[in-house]
């Protein structure tokens, strides 16, 4: 076989029939010298596989232009909670003589408002409609009783905040007691195994390792049990005292919380 360069070219047929499809396109000489052309002679390789990957689609951008917004993205709806109350005495507890933005809730309608708010999902927002039956003359209903709620939750929240403190406090005080007690009940029975066996040795020997176990209740139960609720609780009062409240008018009735969509 001829060791030409013309002929090497012509040796690989896919070559030569991708030299003649662009060797037939009619190209200005300046053009066609930067795409790698040469004014005598077909493309080199290199050439056509910078223009093939310069040509090559984006597939990329296709999949993101086609792509519709996932769930995740998408604003989560807020869970409503209806509330009818004839009057704002009704919300909130009658026997407590601060201003209403300072009040606190009845405990029926608080009991009410966290007892669904507990039912959804810590992250999903709630929202709050009461449905007035009388409005308070001369003032903002809405005003009123949305600053007024979100300052209870508020304050509640800031006090699950404080008891979950000293919770954790009295946890690992307890633990540090238990842990002492425990390990001087187990030194102690040590100690008595060894005397000579009797019965009443054996049964105070015992004692003494149940008795140090029984001091480790507290901590295990507070650590295993009781904080996790508790800061839920806190969590959903955070989440009560941003949510969006709605009072609207409607004719009284007989004042008892009901709905909920």
């Amino acid at each position: 076989m001829p060791t030409g360069q013309g002929q090497e070219i012509s040796a690989c047929p896919l070559y030569s029939a991708v030299s003649r499809s662009v060797s037939s396109i009619q190209m200005p000489r300046k053009t066609a010298c930067l795409g790698g052309f040469t004014p005598d002679g077909p493309p080199s390789a290199i050439s056509l596989a910078v223009g093939a990957l310069a040509f090559r689609p984006n597939f990329d951008m296709l999949r993101n232009m086609n792509a519709t917004p996932s769930s995740r993205d998408e604003p989560a709806k807020a869970r409503r909670i209806e509330l009818n109350v004839a009057s704002l005495s009704q919300l909130f507890n009658t026997m407590d003589p601060s201003p209403y933005l300072e009040k606190d809730l009845d405990h029926d309608a608080e009991e009410f408002i966290v007892g669904w708010a507990r039912e959804f999902p810590v992250r999903e927002p709630v929202e709050l409609v009461v449905h007035l039956g009388e409005s308070p003359s001369g003032q903002d209903a809405q005003a009123l009783v949305a600053g007024a709620v979100h300052h209870y939750f508020e304050y509640r929240a800031r006090l699950s905040r404080l008891d979950f403190r000293r919770l954790m406090r009295e946890g690992w005080q307890s633990l540090l007691i238990g842990v002492v007690f425990l390990g001087g009940c187990l030194a102690a029975g040590q100690a008595l195994a060894g005397q000579e066996s009797s019965r009443i040795l054996s049964v105070v020997r015992e004692s003494l390792v149940i008795a140090g176990w029984v001091a480790m209740w507290r901590p295990m139960e507070i650590y295993l049990y009781e904080w996790w609720p508790l800061r839920r609780r806190g969590r959903v009062f955070e989440k009560l005292s941003t949510m969006r409240v709605t009072v609207s008018r409607v004719p009284a009735t007989n004042g008892e919380p009901s709905g909920l969509h």
